[in-house]
């Protein structure tokens, strides 16, 4: 895999990843190029891992803060596009979290679409840093369960 490629180019070939019958994949960016990537797959206990999920799991987390998320996704046996926004219930609210700048997906048309997101503020504890502090609130978001 070459991360040189654009983040719409890696993501459309990570695409092929996925064994799911709509294939998602995600692309983590920000001015150094593309970072972190994930797709769509099964996990263990028979969900589905998102490819946001994945992507933001395989990334270090220093460079999440003002990055770019760039979501494609298509339907396996036609190849057909398919509306590629990051869902409302889980991953949204993962990327605001942790301080995601903007998000780039297919939209219904089949074009690409630019959308900056509203960042939630997570309120730092004395003498810890960001991240410890918002990874909690991502490990809860990504698993749906509190450790």
């Amino acid at each position: 895999m070459n991360a040189k490629k654009s983040s719409r180019q890696l993501a459309v070939e990570l695409l092929e990843r996925s064994s799911y019958g709509v294939q998602m994949a995600a692309v983590l960016s920000d001015g150094h190029g593309n970072f972190a990537w994930g797709w769509n797959y099964p996990s263990a206990d028979g969900m589905t891992v998102h490819a946001e999920q994945y992507a933001v799991s395989r990334a270090n987390p220093k460079r999440l803060t003002g990055a770019r998320m760039t979501v494609a996704g298509r339907r396996k046996k036609s190849g057909n596009w398919v509306y590629s926004r990051p869902c409302e219930q889980k991953c949204l609210p993962l990327l605001r979290a942790l301080g995601i700048a903007e998000i780039e997906f297919i939209n219904k048309e089949g074009d690409w679409e630019l959308q900056r997101l509203d960042w939630v503020r997570v309120p730092l504890e004395a003498g810890r840093p960001k991240a410890a502090v918002a990874a909690p609130l991502a490990r809860r978001l990504l698993t749906g369960r509190v450790r």
